[in-house]
């Protein structure tokens, strides 16, 4: 894959550990930044997302962000990101209320923290290689966005600086910062003052601290707090460097911060089943209030406000907002995914946990709580028998043992009496690394060949080590760096030549380990000896799988091709690089759905055990994701605005890969779609051009809030949208007197959809028999139905009773038995879609802006044949089911075009499979929806079982279950519709058979409350 293109997850929250919070001056907003390389914006009143700031990242640590500061104003956020450029580190600028980047300031050394002065005079960069924090006047840096505007440097030769603080005293600045020398293991704080006057500084103190650094610091308007690397201990010192008090917390401490109104300190915490403590700074640092939700470290903190605290940390990476007087919880930002502690194999099935419930020690795993079949991607829950049957690490082989022990306060990973961690045999005499590797093993095993592995907590690697004493080896070896994870690996398994691992990333990964190398020469092992183990030689996973807590699920291959439920493809995607000076972009895999969704490709990699094969059989060349990268829509105008009027004119571009051509592009007004342009209608614009510009006159707007929303599409891929809000000041009173068309503006507000039925049922067949008594199916038979027709009838006549409740008008069409042939089925399908096209040139003449809706409904017999699902017209030919019977994946594709929202409601055996099962995603990923309206997908059954009709009911048991909730008085909306006809059909069905009927619903596109309440009223 392209250096600037990178697969990423996003999963709704930071997807590795959150670094640092920050709110904005007035607590509107909350910023964080995390070990994924991202910023993240979010609405601390909704709890959602509201923007991301995205760069230029690599491989490693390239683009990991090392702090963040908000400026006093909140105009703009500053952000120290190690890049690969010049000296290390830069500088990135991103205007925060235009949510774009503005510069980025190259040339840094390691940046530990951003200070910014409260009256935005000074700046204060730390700089924790070169032993040194320069002053900079600020106004003049955010003019110029260099760094001519450098003031001052305080050279700190006694230490790095981990962290620092900037606070005014006196109308002159003190700088506060924590130093670590790790050669000597001395540690300190220095007190320095800077003269705004004459632009020169002196130390004023240093305070040593010989047993453990100060880590974390932060102020108030009169007290410095500092917290301890190793040990319990906060100090509260005044702004002269003197002590106030020192007090043990009751968990390790982490990440001081001091309230608004310095009233209250905030700590964090390190480690497992700790607490976030809030202590009086007005009342001697008495403890105020405990909070207990996240489960592990919480490693960053922030006020809101004075009254609500923010937490951020915990395995899965949620951000708890809570009230610092009483740890009452007040709101909670949770992802879609839960961290993975626990990995078993069995054959094609992998059996996962997400309960942190083990010590360090490879013999106590973490629970396995459910399955996944790589047969077939079901999912199911984990029995306590067969949890015993899986595979799990296995940390003895041949009378070798891999151990953790604690020696001195120093826990090391131990093969027998050798030591694999920290030890300096692991490195060739002559190589530059003599000083070893450390790292901490979580979770270690062998292969089934004795090469030991090692899954490291913090930075994801997990390494194969040679321990083969028979080869002359003088100590261990590391061969191998398999790299994937990016925080902690939990735990690995290993069976044959696959292992499975997963870690604290929420990810689990697929490794082939045919790809270690085994040296077979003690010159092969001195050679590698001579490499260190991080440059180790690279393996990638063959494919990587990522679950939902709401049972989506996603797995990719290391290229970008992948297989998902429904909507699993929404949680990856690609990050792509624009350049150092400019924003990166991400889209989600779903934009390239037609181009990477490719489950046959996936189960070839599982069963080949590597892409490479798997794309072989396929004849799939090398995939180059820069040529299909989706359009992206461009809107130089103001993204937000008020106006008087009623429409507004409005233009944009499209560009688009030089090779690709674009089809379609549409805009949606508070997702209602107003306005549409199609490739195939002729027209003056050139769609081959690499940039495409589109004017329109008017765009009809509605009094207050329209929320537009731009989209385009190539054959290959589908942009991002460009949203707009456009506010229009036209009230209730002013729109009475302003007229659009031929109907008020309030009118076009509250203008009512047409819905348009068409019904088909089929009970008596051209080639069908009826049904011998006793007799439930037989091969090769084809059955006619009692109640199809009168099914399609009924449904009919109910929902024509909705003209004028709910809807303007109801137009409907029906064809029962010998009118449902297969010619007579289709063209009325394509005839709908012209007819909904026609009313929609209409509305646009007219200015209305109305969602229609349209119902198809279908019952008869239903088919699966050859991944496909088939529905039997009339005139179907048994013997040639695939020719001569109604194939719904071609419906769907004309269905997909429809200028309408879309209800279908089939009742039909195997029915299920028409929406979202496992047995065939491929079909359902083809309806998606492609233009922004909504599609419901409402079945009678699962894909694997039957429809049933009986006398009693009078109709087969789903139609029966609509009519019956449509027929209550009570109104409803769609949302309690379809889990009242899905009840109600299993407890109809369960009285006459023991495996009930289950009807399945599947959405495709937006689907509002507004929208669901249109067809029952």
């Amino acid at each position: 894959m392209d250096q600037n293109i990178f697969l990423r997850m996003n999963t709704g929250v930071h997807t590795s550990s959150i670094t640092e919070l920050r709110a904005t001056s007035d607590g509107s907003y909350l910023v964080s930044y995390g070990s994924d390389k991202t910023i993240r914006v979010w609405d601390p009143i909704s709890q959602r997302e509201v923007d991301q700031f995205r760069g230029r990242i690599g491989r490693g640590q390239d683009g990991h962000l090392n702090s963040l500061v908000i400026t006093p104003d909140d105009k703009y956020i500053l952000a120290a990101v190690q890049t690969a450029v010049e000296g290390g580190f830069s500088i990135r600028v991103f205007d925060f209320k235009a949510s774009k980047l503005v510069r980025s300031i190259a040339g840094w050394g390691i940046i530990s923290s951003i200070q910014i002065s409260a009256d935005q005079r000074i700046m204060l960069v730390v700089d924790f290689h070169h032993k040194k924090a320069e002053i900079y006047d600020y106004q003049q840096f955010i003019r110029t966005l260099d760094r001519s505007s450098l003031l001052e440097t305080l050279d700190l030769p006694d230490g790095h600086p981990i962290a620092a603080c900037l606070f005014e005293k006196d109308g002159k600045y003190r700088i506060a910062t924590t130093l670590w020398e790790f050669s000597d293991h001395k540690n300190s704080l220095e007190l320095h003052e800077f003269d705004p006057e004459t632009n020169s500084s002196e130390r004023i103190k240093k305070i040593e601290s010989p047993n453990t650094r100060p880590t974390t610091i932060d102020c108030n308007q009169n007290h410095i707090a500092l917290q301890y690397n190793d040990d319990k201990r906060i100090t509260i010192l005044d702004f002269d460097g003197e002590l106030i008090t020192e007090f043990e917390c009751t968990t390790h401490p982490f990440r001081l911060c001091y309230s608004p109104n310095g009233n209250m300190l905030l700590a964090g915490y390190q480690g497992l089943d700790g607490e976030c403590i809030v202590y009086a700074a007005d009342d001697e640092y008495k403890p105020l209030s405990h909070f207990f939700e996240h489960r592990s470290t919480a490693g960053a903190t922030a006020f809101l406000n004075s009254t609500t605290a923010v937490t951020g940390g915990g395995d899965d990476n949620d951000i708890y907002f809570w009230n610092p007087e009483t740890g009452e919880t007040r709101g909670q930002i949770s992802g879609k995914g839960e961290a993975v502690f626990g990995i078993g194999l069995q054959g094609n099935l992998i059996g996962f946990g997400n309960t942190q419930d083990f010590k360090v020690d490879a013999n106590n795993y973490a629970p396995l709580e459910r399955v996944v079949d790589l047969d077939n991607f079901d999912m199911y829950g984990m029995g306590e028998l067969i949890d015993k049957t899986f595979i799990r690490a296995k940390p003895q082989h041949n009378g070798r043992k891999l151990e953790v022990r604690n020696l001195e306060g120093n826990v090391q990973l131990w093969l027998n009496e050798i030591k694999l961690t920290n030890n300096p045999e692991i490195m060739h005499p002559d190589s530059e690394h003599k000083n070893g590797h450390w790292f901490f093993a979580e979770t270690f095993g062998f292969t089934d060949d004795g090469i030991a592995l090692a899954g490291s907590r913090g930075d994801g690697r997990i390494y194969a080590i040679d321990v083969d004493e028979s080869k002359g080896n003088a100590g261990p070896t590391y061969i191998a760096c398999l790299q994937g994870h990016t925080g902690t690996v939990w735990d690995i398994a290993v069976q044959g030549n696959r292992m499975v691992s997963c870690g604290v990333d929420q990810i689990i990964r697929i490794w082939n380990l045919d790809e270690i190398p085994r040296p077979k020469t003690d010159d092969e092992l001195s050679k590698l000896k001579m490499i260190h183990p991080i440059h180790a030689h690279p393996i990638d996973p063959i494919l990587q799988m990522f679950f939902t807590v709401d049972g989506e699920w996603v797995i990719w291959s290391k290229s970008g091709y992948y297989d998902a439920s429904l909507h699993g493809d929404r949680y990856i995607g690609f990050h792509v690089n624009r350049g150092e000076e400019s924003e990166a972009e991400f889209y989600a895999s779903d934009r390239f759905a037609n181009t990477l969704f490719r489950p046959d490709v996936i189960r070839e990699i599982i069963k080949a055990g590597s892409e490479e094969a798997a794309l072989q059989k396929f004849g799939l060349g090398g995939l180059d994701i820069e040529a299909i990268l989706p359009p992206t829509v461009i809107f130089a105008g103001d993204t937000t605005q008020i106006v008087d009027g009623d429409s507004v004119p409005l233009e944009f571009q499209v560009s688009h890969p030089q090779d690709q051509q674009l089809e379609k592009a549409w805009i949606l007004v508070n997702e209602l779609p107003v306005w549409e342009w199609d490739a195939a209608e002729p027209g003056e614009i050139n769609p081959s051009h690499d940039q495409v510009h589109f004017k329109i006159d008017e765009l009809l707007l509605v009094p207050g809030l329209n929320r537009v929303k731009i989209m385009a599409r190539t054959k290959l891929s589908q942009s991002n949208p460009i949203q707009i809000e456009i506010f229009s000041r036209l009230d209730e009173v002013n729109a009475e007197s302003r007229g659009v068309g031929d109907l008020k503006v309030n009118e076009v507000k509250r203008a009512k959809p047409d819905l348009y039925v068409l019904a088909i049922g089929v009970s008596k067949y051209r080639h069908g028999e009826d049904r011998p008594k006793g007799i439930v199916a037989e091969p090769g038979k084809l059955y006619n139905l009692t109640y199809p027709h009168k099914d399609a009838e009924a449904i009919t006549q109910q929902l024509s009773q909705l003209s004028n409740h709910g809807f303007k008008k109801v137009h409907t069409t029906v064809l029962t038995d010998a009118q449902a042939t297969k010619a007579n089925i289709e063209s009325e399908i394509r005839k709908l879609g012209l007819t909904l096209e026609a009313r929609e040139r209409r509305k646009r003449k007219a200015k209305v802006v109305a969602r229609d809706v349209a119902v198809i409904f279908m019952a008869g017999h239903g088919l699966q044949k050859d991944n496909d699902f088939y529905f039997l017209n009339y005139d179907v030919d048994p013997k040639h089911i695939g020719t001569t019977a109604v194939k719904m994946l071609k419906i769907g594709e004309v269905i997909n075009n429809y200028k309408a929202e879309i209800l279908m409601l089939t009742d039909a055996c195997h029915s299920g499979q028409i929406g979202n099962t496992f047995n065939n995603r491929e079909l359902t990923k083809s309806w998606q929806e492609i233009n922004g309206r909504a599609q419901v997908i409402f079945s009678a059954t699962t894909a694997d079982n039957v429809s049933i009709e009986h006398d009693d009911w009078g109709h087969g048991a789903f139609t029966r279950g609509i009519l019956d909730v449509i027929d209550e008085e009570q109104e409803r909306t769609m949302l309690q519709f379809f889990p009242e006809v899905s009840n109600l059909v299993r407890a109809m069905t369960q009285r006459v058979r023991a495996n009930p009927q289950k009807p399945t619903l599947t959405v495709l596109g937006v689907m509002t409350d507004f929208q669901l309440k249109r067809l029952i009223s």
